[in-house]
C-alpha cells in the first residue's frame, strides 16, 4: 500500500503547476539515500522570496535485521528486514552559492513522525527446526531531523542535489547522504 501512495505522490509532483508568483515556488523532489540503511523519500517544497523553505514528504528505510538470532540464515530478499518510515515537515533556509544563482545550499530543521517496524517474537519450526519465523513490532515516535542540501540547477524545470541527512529519536537514528532530482519550477524565472 505504502509503495503505490508512493508512485502515485510522485506522479502527481510532476504534474503540479508549479509558480504561484514571481517570489513563490513549488516543486517535488525524490531522492536515494543510502547510510546505517537504505532509503527513498519524496516531497513537496515550497519556496518563499528565494529564501526560505518549507517541505513536506515521506521517507522509508530499510535494512536487513541486526536483531536477528545467531544462527539466523536467509538471503538479502528473503531476510527479515528492519523498515523505518518517516513523515515530515521541515523548515529551511536558503543561500545562493553563486551570482547566477545555479548553485544554492538549503538548510533545513523539522520534525517527523517516524514509524519503527522490527523481527520479534523469534521462534524455530520445522521438523528439524531448520527455520524461524518471527512478528513485527511496531514503534511509533517522534523525530528530528537536519537535512541540509546543495542544489545544482540546470533549467528552470530539473536540478540535482546531495544531502546529508541526521534522523534522530528516541528509539533509532538515521545517519545517511541522499541523491536525488528536483522537478519542475526551482528558481526563479528571469524576464
Amino acid at each position: 500500500m505504502k509503495k503505490k501512495l508512493l508512485i502515485v505522490f510522485v506522479f502527481m509532483t510532476l504534474g503540479i503547476k508549479a509558480q504561484f508568483n514571481e517570489t513563490t515556488l513549488i516543486y517535488g523532489t525524490i531522492d536515494v539515500n543510502l547510510g546505517n540503511y537504505l532509503g527513498i523519500e519524496a516531497n513537496i517544497n515550497y519556496i518563499n522570496k528565494e529564501k526560505y523553505s518549507f517541505k513536506i514528504g515521506y521517507s522509508g528505510y530499510i535494512r536487513a535485521t541486526k536483531y536477528a538470532p545467531s544462527d539466523y540464515k536467509g538471503g538479502f530478499y528473503f531476510r527479515a528486514h528492519d523498515r523505518l518510515g518517516n513523515y515530515h515537515l521541515l523548515v529551511g533556509r536558503i543561500y545562493n552559492l553563486d551570482k547566477r544563482k545555479k548553485i544554492r545550499t538549503n538548510i533545513a530543521l523539522g520534525l517527523g513522525y517516524l514509524i519503527v517496524r522490527e523481527p520479534i517474537n523469534w521462534e524455530l519450526k520445522g521438523d528439524r527446526k531448520q527455520y524461524y519465523t518471527y512478528d513485527y513490532g511496531r514503534v511509533n515516535t517522534m523525530s528530528i531531523i537536519l537535512n541540509p542540501k546543495i542544489e545544482f540547477l540546470f533549467t528552470n524545470s530539473y536540478g540535482l542535489y546531495i544531502s546529508p541527512t541526521l534522523m534522530i529519536s528516541k528509539d533509532k537514528t538515521y545517519i545517511g547522504l541522499g541523491v536525488g532530482q528536483l522537478f519542475r519550477i526551482i528558481k526563479k524565472y528571469k524576464h
